[in-house]
């Protein structure tokens, strides 16, 4: 496998690593529990940053059975009521000793739950339990783990997949073959020179041709020249 390819499968490990811790480790909801005192003459609150959409459910009691008054405020609503200008609120619930919380935030910010005394009780300790459920859709990070999952995977793919197409078949090479020039009518008999013999005008041949009639390549005896003797000189 070339380096190329090793690189891209280890990236595209890292990444579906990555995108799918962050939606295993996303979670929506978030719920806590809490049990306060209300002291006399007091309130009692809980701050909370939410994003939009978040929605808070829950249930409270009065641990005696006597009444409270809850409201949720934004951030500007209570810095009003700290400086006693103002006792808006966006959510509000009138005074019970029990009590069903089921507020939705529609912009971002901190939020404060308070907690104050029923009337004829605002000298009287009181102690709450409060069980909520924060429940928010982190959009975001949906959209960034599956952004990471889809990444890694086309990483992965990428370096699995074939750099180029297949190699041709190589044939082997053919063994070489010593070839003779043909005979007479391609029968593969080459003549030689000791073959060379004298026919009879009028006979064939071995491929039936006629052939003429040839004189003997080799020197006749009485052709053979002779030496002479030198003569004396007188």
């Amino acid at each position: 496998m070339a380096p190329r390819n090793r690189g891209l499968i280890a990236a595209g490990l890292i990444l579906l690593l990555i995108g799918g811790y962050t939606l295993y480790n996303y979670n929506p909801v978030h719920a806590y529990q809490s049990t306060f005192n209300l002291l006399p003459g007091k309130f009692f609150k809980i701050g909370a940053n939410l994003r939009d959409q978040t929605r808070i459910t829950g249930t409270f009691q009065e641990t005696a059975g006597r009444p409270i008054e809850f409201m949720v405020m934004s951030s500007a609503q209570f810095a009003a009521f700290q400086t006693r200008t103002g006792t808006a609120s966006l959510y509000s619930l009138p005074e019970t000793a029990t009590g069903q919380v089921d507020f939705t935030s529609t912009v971002p910010d901190t939020y404060y739950m308070l907690f104050l005394h029923g009337t004829g009780y605002l000298n009287v300790t009181q102690t709450v339990n409060f069980q909520r459920t924060y429940t928010s859709a982190d959009v975001l990070a949906i959209v960034a783990g599956a952004a990471l999952l889809v990444l890694g995977a086309v990483e992965v793919f990428w370096g699995f997949r074939p750099s180029g197409g297949a190699e041709p078949t190589r044939r082997p090479p053919r063994p070489p073959t010593s070839r003779r020039p043909p005979g007479p009518e391609g029968s593969g008999w080459t003549p030689r020179a000791s073959d060379t013999r004298v026919l009879p005008a009028g006979v064939r041949g071995p491929s039936g041709d006629t052939f003429p009639s040839l004189r003997s390549s080799r020197p006749s005896p009485s052709t053979a020249p002779t030496s002479s003797s030198p003569s004396r000189m007188s």
